[in-house]
């Protein structure tokens, strides 16, 4: 009985996207020109600014997953990840990139751990969400200064972006089957335990490293035609959406609200310029729809989780409840902490809200972009060194409290 149950799920679910494949193409021929347009300015956004900000951090994972690096890594990271999020030490790579980079950086390298076996299944999918975070330049960059002409305001979307992630990911723990453990290696032997780990790691993977660097190139190029596609045909989606409803009340009141549930960007922009709205609910909205990060990056997630057998459901209930998170605390604390903050009034931009996206990269050049990657690993590296003095801080604390609960 529950096998023909499933069964006709998977046929509804089949001809549910049949259904959607199949109105898709009628309107692209029906609207052509309008069609490439959008395309185009999908494109635009995935060449000027995804593909160069991306691609240094697909290759790194790579090349830090072949030669251990990132479970080497882990031996330090053990207590913080263990205590705060009852994930394995390995999973700070995950998380520290994805804070970084951006999404979907989390869910490519929690897939590529639970392949090589540094994580089960259940943590990869709990990584791939809780890393699953805004890059800070987007918020601070893109929408603070650009759609609300506001760092400030950026700064603040920023650090409640990643505190109710953390909150999220707090909250969420107990789904893992696994308990903290207490760390009881000495300092001194922390070294030759991660060193140990990494040796491993490499023979596992047993590349030599011509083969390790062809493989991360052509992997990541592979996983950034796929980004690019799907903001491709998203973008074009939301274009077609907005012809297609027409221009009465409740279509126009749609279309608001459909941006941010499609892509983050323009659902950001969207709600910025909502001039009804009170400034905290707008804000609050921006941050609920940076949190949720659109079905189009959902989808771009799943191309990378479902190869490794990972499920989707997990990672939706955790965009559901971050996104909850975000809107709630942005509520509750825009407007005391905006009082605090010299020039957070939004000022709305002229620019038209379906091409705001495919502008982001277009003042950025060679030089520009060479400060981005160099901002971003440096953002990296400053985001690895915090975790880090977290996670020796609670070693410290649990050697002490063991020391002290031994027999005199």
């Amino acid at each position: 009985m529950q096998s023909g149950n499933k069964r006709s799920r998977q046929y509804m679910y089949t001809l549910f996207l049949g259904l959607v494949t199949a109105a898709f193409v009628v309107s692209v021929i029906t609207y052509p020109e309008q069609a490439f347009q959008a395309s185009l300015s999908g494109l635009r956004l995935w060449w000027d600014w995804v593909f160069p900000a991306l691609l240094p951090f697909f290759i790194m994972t790579e090349l830090l997953l072949g030669f251990g690096l990132v479970h080497g890594l882990g031996v330090f990271l053990e207590p913080l990840m263990r205590r705060v999020f009852r994930l394995p030490g390995s999973g700070g790579w995950v998380l520290a990139s994805g804070i970084a980079g951006g999404y979907p950086l989390s869910a490519d390298a929690a897939a590529k751990l639970s392949q090589q076996h540094g994580v089960s299944s259940a943590e990869a999918e709990r990584l791939a969400a809780l890393g699953h975070l805004a890059n800070p330049m987007l918020i601070v960059g893109v929408v603070g200064a650009g759609f609300l002409h506001s760092p400030e305001s950026g700064i603040l979307l920023a650090i409640i972006h990643y505190l109710s992630a953390i909150m999220a990911g707090f909250c969420t723990r107990q789904r893992g089957k696994e308990a903290p453990r207490a760390s009881t290696v000495r300092l001194r032997r922390l070294p030759h335990k991660a060193l140990r780990a990494m040796e491993e790691a490499r023979l596992n993977d047993g590349r030599v490293f011509g083969k390790m660097l062809g493989d991360s190139v052509t992997q990541s190029i592979y996983a950034l035609l796929l980004i690019g596609g799907l903001i491709m045909a998203f973008s074009v989606a939301v274009r077609l959406a907005g012809l297609f409803l027409g221009s009465s009340p409740a279509a126009q009141w749609f279309l608001q609200l459909a941006p941010g549930v499609l892509e983050p960007h323009l659902g950001a922009y969207a709600y910025s310029t909502i001039t009804s709205w009170a400034p905290a609910l707008r804000a609050a909205a921006i941050g609920a729809a940076l949190a949720w990060s659109g079905l189009s990056v959902h989808a771009q997630a799943m191309g990378f989780m479902q190869p490794a057998g990972l499920r989707y459901l997990p990672f939706l209930r955790f965009r559901l409840l971050h996104s909850a998170l975000a809107a709630v605390l942005t509520l509750l604390v825009w407007q005391p902490l905006t009082g605090f903050i010299q020039g957070t009034e939004t000022v709305f931009s002229p620019i038209n809200g379906w091409e705001t996206a495919s502008r982001l990269g277009e003042a950025f050049g060679l030089r520009e972009m060479g400060a981005v990657w160099g901002a971003s690993l440096i953002l990296l590296g400053l985001v690895l060194g915090v975790m880090l003095l977290l996670s020796l801080l609670i070693r410290l604390l649990e050697q002490a409290a063991a020391a002290g609960r031994r027999p005199r």
